[in-house]
């Protein structure tokens, strides 16, 4: 018989569908005397002790479907650890203390919230998005133009760089058991321009060194045409943590709001190359005057950050399609370099401007402060299989940019190429496949 009662035990426990069993009481107990015999008396004992030994069993039925999320399953073994308790208690075949610990675990499991088996409340999943947008780069330029005489009129660059560009971006995401969300993501971006300046009548255009040449000149400037192009490529690689203050409990298909603090570390770098050439003749003949300039410059931009953040998540309808809202704010340190170099040629001007380089090389360190807001849907595509489509906004209060000259009198006054920051602004659809494991 103890062999029979072990293996329905065994099988509630495994299949978490425990129900009450009759317990000790319901049992006809062999009547004590001298007509059993020594084999019979071992096996009564045997019994006994395998019944006392049924809370036990049921007790640790209740805890394992209480990790599960099972509920149903939890009340049944709960009831039947119960019952088994006060048999017990009335026959008194274990110690009062061990009656005692078996009734605190019943009160403190009975006490206790049931999570629901939500497979939204604890997962692994691993997501894989792309992201198609545009993101903001701090611009710059290369040259000028004037259409009128010298401090009549503005001077401009005479060509641009792109202020912002397509954007590229994979994200990999993994959710650990207990709401913890792994984040890796790469981005990148590339721009281009092209410019043929011809100044009217009275105006000039040229070239604007970044610095002083040897000979303290600041640039050239010349009736002349004046063409060339920009160049940006912007490339990001960012890892982060979030961790949920609590794990939530909610009933199956109900929303659910989760709190998270985060940490960030990030890398950018934009490259610039910018390029322009000049010249002419005066009367259409006779010496024809030529220069060129070329800027190779690169920010990097490497960040640490924290934050907090909070997510939210819905069900649509009955068939499965869920919303989801993701909502980041914090603050990152920054360590920003600018590194340029600037080459200058002509042939009119002889040594040493007719041909010479400016170098920069700064470092700076600061704070700043970003916000993220990401929205969606979830539609599900088979067991443990479903897409996720949306988009996201975020917001950058410091990133690195570089300044370079659009006049000779910006570099008299001391405003010559170097590096400078502003905000910024990425934008993008995205698209991707979340793989769900039990």
């Amino acid at each position: 018989m103890a062999g029979t009662i072990a293996r329905l035990i065994a099988a509630g426990v495994a299949t978490g569908a425990l129900a009450a069993v009759p317990g000790p009481a319901a049992a006809q107990e062999p009547p004590p005397g001298d007509g059993l015999s020594e084999q019979e008396e071992r096996a009564v004992a045997q019994q006994q002790r395998f019944v006392d030994q049924q809370a036990e069993f049921f007790l640790a039925a209740a805890e394992a479907a209480q990790r599960r999320g099972d509920c149903a399953a939890r009340a049944s073994a709960l009831a039947s650890a119960n019952v088994e308790i006060q048999t017990n208690k009335a026959r008194a075949y274990v110690p009062p203390d061990v009656i005692e610990s078996w009734e605190e675990r019943l009160r403190a499991m009975e006490d206790s919230p049931c999570p629901p088996n939500d497979p939204l409340v604890e997962q692994r999943a691993i997501a894989i998005a792309l992201a198609l947008g545009g993101v903001e780069l701090p611009g710059t330029g290369i040259g000028f133009q004037r259409e009128g005489a010298p401090g009549e009129t503005p001077e401009t660059f005479a060509g641009e760089t792109e202020r912002s560009v397509a954007l590229r971006r994979v994200e990999a995401q993994a959710e650990l058991p207990m709401g913890v969300l792994l984040g890796l993501n790469y981005a990148r971006g590339r721009g281009r321009t092209s410019f043929d300046v011809t100044p009217p009548a009275g105006g000039d255009a040229g070239a604007v060194y970044g610095a002083p040449a040897p000979s303290s000149s600041t640039g050239i400037a010349a009736p002349f045409p004046v063409s060339g192009d920009t160049r940006v490529r912007m490339e990001s690689l960012g890892a982060s943590v979030e961790i949920p203050f609590s794990r939530p409990r909610v009933q199956p298909g109900a929303a659910r709001l989760t709190p998270f603090g985060f940490i960030e570390a990030g890398h950018r770098s934009v490259k610039y190359r910018m390029a322009l050439s000049g010249g002419g003749s005066f009367g259409g003949g006779g010496f024809t005057f030529a220069y060129d300039q070329e800027r190779r410059q690169k920010l990097t931009d490497r960040e640490l950050g924290i934050g907090l953040g909070a997510r939210f998540e819905a069900p649509l309808g009955a068939a499965g399609f869920g919303f989801f809202a993701t909502a980041r704010a914090g603050a990152y340190w920054q360590r920003s370099t600018l590194d340029s170099i600037e080459r200058n040629a002509n042939n009119f001007t002889g040594a040493p401007d007719d041909s010479f380089t400016i170098e920069v090389d700064e470092k700076e360190s600061g704070i700043g402060f970003h916000g993220t807001l990401l929205a969606g849907v979830e539609i599900p595509l088979a067991n443990g299989v479903a897409v996720r489509l949306g988009g996201y906004a975020e917001y950058r209060s410091r990133v690195g940019a570089v300044f370079n000259p659009s006049s000779g009198d910006q570099v008299l006054g001391g405003m010559t190429t170097g590096l400078r920051f502003r905000d910024a602004w990425s934008w993008a659809g995205v698209g991707g496949i979340v793989v769900t494991f039990p």
